[in-house]
């Protein structure tokens, strides 16, 4: 699926204020924002001068689809995109294929055990819906500190990790573009490598999945609480957890898991 907003306010990158509102539909592969600062390599011909250069990323897009839907009267906007992105290198132009998406609002997942109540959308709930979708997809994803990009926020974004290789990016929209652009309550997005994607895919115990017995005792939570240095992050104290577990991981994977709710200094990361 790839997203085709209508009238979105493309005059300002997505850092400004919103621009003048394009009669049309948003091109595919061209870049949502200002030339210089979201995209590489000018088109001879555009068709607008919104879209005269390559896009060098999804999210831009992403968030401007959003606040149109916000304008639009229709609330949150939870939506995905599969499109190519463009970077330059010493000898041209390089592109590939990446997936994003973009989600925020109240979380519910309906009446029952909650009493209607609507949770607000936070890093934990973000995260493990992202998790969820890698889980049932059957790979694991390891979760870095990233600071790098300049539309997420610094301290609640990560980059995504697959057996070495960078797999893309995770967070929360930065508050000073949110407050910029007026997008009300707390929005969430990721872009990820379409390829390395597949290529983690690619994989007999994926493609053919082998039954796995149910567990014969029932579920059991415990939680550890314990204090690390600072520069211990999250997913290296998960990993030594699954590799202390591991016999046990391998017996029943069913008995064994560990969850995310882990902090420095008191907040989460």
């Amino acid at each position: 699926m790839a997203t085709y907003p209508r009238g979105i306010p493309e005059a300002q990158d997505p850092g400004g204020s919103p621009g003048r509102r394009v009669n049309g539909i948003s091109p595919l592969h061209l870049c949502c924002g200002q030339t210089r600062r979201w995209g590489h390599g000018a088109i001879a011909n555009p068709l607008f001068t919104e879209y005269s250069v390559l896009r060098n990323e999804i999210i831009p897009g992403l968030i401007a689809a959003y606040l149109h839907n916000q304008d639009q009267g229709n609330g949150v906007l939870n939506g995905f995109e599969i499109g190519k992105v463009f970077w330059r290198e010493e000898d041209g132009l390089r592109e590939a294929d990446s997936i994003g998406g973009i989600f925020g609002g109240a979380y519910h997942q309906g009446n029952w055990g909650s009493y209607g109540d609507k949770a607000e959308m936070n890093w934990y709930l973000a995260k493990g819906l992202l998790e969820g979708v890698f889980q049932n997809l059957g790979i694991t994803v390891e979760y870095q500190p990233d600071q790098q990009s300049q539309l997420l926020h610094p301290g609640r974004t990560a980059s995504l990790w697959i057996s070495g290789e960078r797999l893309g990016r995770f967070g929360e929209l930065h508050p000073q573009i949110r407050s910029a652009r007026g997008i009300e309550g707390v929005v969430y997005a990721f872009e990820l490598d379409l390829e390395t994607l597949l290529s983690a895919l690619d994989r007999p115990e994926i493609l053919i999945p082998k039954f796995q017995t149910y567990g014969s005792y029932p579920q059991s939570d415990r939680d550890i609480a314990f204090f690390a240095p600072i520069k211990v992050t999250a997913a290296e104290i998960t990993k030594v957890i699954h590799q202390a577990g591991a016999v046990c991981w391998n017996r029943s994977p069913s008995l064994m898991s560990t969850g995310d709710r882990m902090s420095q200094r008191g907040s989460g990361v």
